[in-house]
């Protein structure tokens, strides 16, 4: 499956809200996303940093999602990879513990559940097994974040009948 991959312009972490002009996406209107008549898809959010996981949190509900989490640990990650029913995941590859957050990737992989990573340190590192997953870059632009959970929703199309049960 070919991957995708966003670049972005470093503009400050928490100057996303609000910065599409016009009708643009915005966080806190989920209809611009979804069909408000189906269940919220979940998205599993794993990032350890506090202020960056309640931000995203934020963001990813605001588009639409129920969010499982954010976990800040490869340990809690690894749970809720494995038994939570799921539609897309979010993941910080370097987690502070120095764990890499590569074995909830192969969860999802195992799972079908189509998922991307984000990283601040670019593509440099991404171990080759899992250079076809999507990016995002932090610090996160919401149009990318937005893009992003569109194609994995679009990756998973096949499933119409809600969330992967564990």
């Amino acid at each position: 499956m070919p991957g995708f991959h966003f670049q972005m312009a470093a503009v400050g972490t928490f100057g996303l809200v609000g910065m599409l002009p016009g009708k643009g996406i915005r966080p806190g209107r989920p209809e611009t996303m979804l069909n408000r008549s189906k269940p919220r898809p979940r998205a599993l959010v794993v990032e350890d940093e506090l202020l960056l996981a309640l931000n995203l949190e934020q963001l990813v509900t605001g588009l639409g999602f129920e969010v499982v989490g954010p976990v800040g640990s490869l340990q809690d990650a690894a749970r809720c990879a494995e038994k939570e029913p799921l539609d897309a995941a979010i993941l910080d590859i370097q987690l502070q513990s120095g764990e890499r957050v590569y074995p909830v990737a192969d969860i999802l992989l195992w799972r079908q559940i189509p998922h991307m990573f984000m990283t601040a340190h670019g593509c440099e590192g991404i171990e080759p097994a899992y250079a076809g997953i999507p990016l995002l870059s932090k610090p996160l632009q919401l149009v990318d974040l937005t893009l992003g959970l569109g194609r994995l929703l679009a990756s998973d199309a096949d499933d119409k009948d809600g969330p992967r049960d564990g």
